[in-house]
């Protein structure tokens, strides 16, 4: 399992990285987003899985 954190889009912070973007990144990866939680006010959470099929 892996998270990653973004700032929230409510958050008005400027940045390159966001949910979507880790999102396509994972999928490309092999990876799928299970559950997204907000850190604060600025950051929100997503964390990240091997399917449940590709594991050995």
């Amino acid at each position: 399992m892996i998270w990653v954190s973004s700032p929230k889009r409510a958050s008005k912070v400027p940045a390159d990285v966001t949910e979507d973007s880790i999102r396509a990144l994972a999928l490309a990866h092999g990876l799928v987003d299970v559950k997204v939680c907000a850190v604060d006010t600025t950051w929100s959470g997503l964390k990240l899985v091997i399917p449940v099929k590709k594991r050995h």
